[in-house]
């Protein structure tokens, strides 16, 4: 069926299409009366979205914003939001819903929960494309309680927001409150312990700079050097009067007392020549030349012999000193090593000390910061527009209602004339007579019963073909 048929049907079976339109419309028009009204509510919030918390700082990426927005439609739409919106509007003990939860017979707090979810299944949420506007709608019967609803749904999703805002913080908070106490006892324990530990030790300071052991040390190593220079000259001159007679050794002849009893020995054996060559042996003065000479030469013997005695004394002597100075050094050297080991240990005691005091300092930093932000009750949703108590009903309208219906009868209307021509088909044109009798047009006869020619054909005919 071409577009020029089509036409034609439709012309032909008008009173169907009108009288199908007709029905439409009286239908839609009695509905739409018969309908209870429904109020629509709109409560607008904002959300204050900068991407930077206001105490900590911390900066959000703005290509998060999207999710931000859907995260927030879902929090709004959540039953928990709900059950505050019902708690909050009491209506529990409303008759409305007393009498439509009557026959549930569970318990109290799932008719909250039903209710809750009634109130979800007529709440709309909606949010704006180009902006971080959201409208949330509510849709119900009586136009003071949808009003009422779209508030408070709104004043939830404010208390809500700040509460998941401030939930996880409040837990931080005590959570950096226990590291605070504990950093704090490790810190009067790491302290405790470095100072008995400088009391035990007597150790002031960490730092290895020159004290009194040390000079100490450093005066007896001098002097263990002087000492253990005159020990080998000490042995040196022993070794050497063990190889020589003690008159010849270097110590007897330097030595001034031997040297003055040479001289006088030297002059008394020169007396002594003397008197033998005037006198004889026997003579007196001879004798006394002689015991002269034989005194001298004893007390030079004898003085030899100390001073021998006195270098083997000097060289035990130097090397019981020796011995004695080593000693000390070494026990001034053990404690010396042991209080670096000391200073050393007290070093780690303070690094503990240190390490204790900084953390303790971030700790209580970041508590602080903590229960800062877990104080702030500031909310990122502002309410632009309370809802307002609607006048006229959102739905049905007759308007949209009745245009809807012109529109569905028309096609209806349509859709039947089309089904009743193809039930009873008939010829509506000349091109019909040509497909059917399949016989060449010679003429068309009117109403008038004159003849036309084929180009003089009525207006419709000719509007048909121009379409074809």
């Amino acid at each position: 069926m071409n577009f020029s048929r089509l036409l034609l049907v439709l012309i032909a079976r008008r009173k169907i299409i009108a009288l199908a339109l007709l029905c439409t419309v009286v239908t839609t028009l009695a509905l739409t009366l018969i309908l209870p009204k429904t109020y629509k509510a709109t409560s607008t919030m904002v959300l204050n979205y900068k991407g930077v918390d206001p105490v900590s700082g911390f900066t959000l990426s703005a290509q998060l914003m999207p999710r931000y927005m859907a995260t927030q439609v879902d929090i709004l739409t959540n039953v928990a939001v709900a059950l505050d919106v019902v708690d909050v509007l009491g209506l529990v003990e409303r008759p409305r819903f007393q009498k439509q939860f009557r026959s549930n017979r569970e318990r109290q707090e799932n008719v909250r929960v039903l209710i809750a979810e009634a109130l979800l299944k007529k709440l709309t949420v909606v949010p704006a494309r180009e902006s971080s506007v959201l409208d949330i709608i509510y849709k119900d019967a009586d136009p003071t309680f949808a009003a009422d609803v779209a508030n408070a749904f709104a004043q939830a999703y404010q208390s809500a927001n700040v509460k998941l805002k401030i939930d996880p913080i409040l837990k931080t908070a005590g959570y950096f409150q226990q590291q605070v106490r504990q950093s704090l006892d490790r810190l009067e324990k790491a302290q405790n312990e470095f100072t008995l530990f400088q009391k035990k030790n007597n150790i002031l300071t960490t730092e290895r700079g020159i004290d009194v052991d040390s000079l100490r040390y450093n005066e007896l190593s001098t002097q263990l050097v002087a000492l253990q220079g005159e020990l080998m000259a000490a042995a040196s001159q022993s070794r050497q009067m063990q190889s020589n007679s003690l008159t010849n050794a270097p110590d007897v002849i330097a030595n001034p007392l031997i040297q003055t009893l040479k001289a006088e020995l030297t002059r008394a054996e020169i007396r002594m020549e003397q008197t033998a060559g005037r006198f004889e042996r026997a003579h007196p003065l001879y004798k006394s030349s002689q015991f002269e000479v034989e005194r001298i030469r004893s007390e030079l013997a004898s003085q030899s012999r100390i001073i021998g005695k006195g270098v083997e004394s000097r060289e035990t002597i130097l090397g019981q000193r020796t011995l004695h100075l080593q000693s000390d050094m070494a026990a001034l050297k053990a404690r010396i090593l042991d209080r670096n080991r000391a200073r050393d240990a007290l070093a780690i005691l303070a690094r503990q000390v240190d390490s204790a005091q900084r953390n303790y300092a971030v700790t209580s930093e970041r508590s602080a910061q903590a229960d800062l932000e877990s104080q702030s009750s500031q909310s990122d949703i502002s309410l632009l527009n309370v809802a307002k108590t609607p006048v006229k009903p959102a739905s049905p309208d007759l308007v949209i209602n009745l245009a809807s219906a012109v529109v569905l009868g028309l096609a209806l209307g349509c859709a039947c004339a089309v089904m009743a021509e193809k039930r009873d088909h008939r010829i509506r044109s000349v091109f019909d007579l040509e497909i059917q009798t399949n016989v060449p047009l010679l003429a068309v006869i009117t109403a008038s019963n004159r003849a036309h020619r084929v180009s003089g054909m009525p207006a419709m005919l000719r509007l048909a073909r121009a379409l074809n």
